[in-house]
């Protein structure tokens, strides 16, 4: 029979693995609509389409795997303008023409809990671009990123 006094050992075993399993494995509910090859790294995108998705971006979310991210798309070359509202975590933000990045904002900060809109910052690209990709902060350093990488781009259709 089963008795009581292995009940508290088998939780405090049990704990731990639930947690680094959760951890280790990405919910399942997440979808990837592509990959985007950038230097020697993938990163498996969301592609925020409607100018609802866009609007709210990151915003809302708690995290992100290491090889995840956003990728907006823009019908025409323009000077997007982005902000961290809502957001939960820092991110890194690459500045992309077509295939190319045009330029890096590295480990954005997230806002502080009751930070007013008037109050966040604002950040723009310093040329036209069509594409802009957020991953997490930090990512750019570790992933060795820099101005002019060029982007491959795979089961993406602009």
């Amino acid at each position: 029979m089963f008795k009581g006094k292995y009940i508290f050992p088998f939780f405090i075993l049990i704990i731990p693995v639930i947690y680094f399993a959760k951890n280790l494995f990405p919910p399942k509910n997440i979808r990837y609509d592509a990959k985007i090859k950038i230097a020697s790294s993938e990163i498996n995108v969301q592609l925020a389409k409607t100018p609802e998705e866009k609007s709210k971006g990151l915003s809302g979310k708690n995290k992100l795997a290491g090889n995840e991210g956003m990728l907006f798309s823009f019908p025409q070359k323009t000077y997007p303008i982005f902000w961290m509202k809502d957001m939960k975590f820092n991110i890194d933000l690459l500045w992309i023409n077509d295939d190319k990045v045009l330029g890096i904002e590295k480990n954005m900060p997230a806002p502080l809990a009751g930070t007013e809109d008037k109050d966040l910052l604002i950040y723009s690209s310093a040329e036209p671009v069509n594409r802009v990709l957020e991953i997490n902060g930090g990512l750019v350093d570790q992933y060795g990123l820099k101005v002019g990488d060029s982007l491959e781009y795979q089961n993406i259709n602009f």
